[in-house]
């Protein structure tokens, strides 16, 4: 599979405050456009985990 683009977007009362608190989590940059900010990273990256299992969810039904 592959992806071409991906992005996770947060609703933010304080778009500064917010933009600074996952740019300070991520070790990213704020880009700001006025009521859209995009905190930045130069990499991300994933492993393989031996100890990881796949999990079923969700495990039932709710009703």
């Amino acid at each position: 599979m592959r992806i071409r683009y991906q992005v996770v977007t947060f609703d933010a009362a304080d778009l500064s405050a917010e933009s600074r608190f996952w740019a300070g989590v991520l070790g990213g940059v704020v880009e700001d456009d006025g009521d859209w900010h995009m905190v930045t990273i130069s990499t991300c990256g994933s492993k393989t985990s031996p100890k990881r299992t796949n999990r079923s969810w969700p495990s039932a039904p709710r009703c």
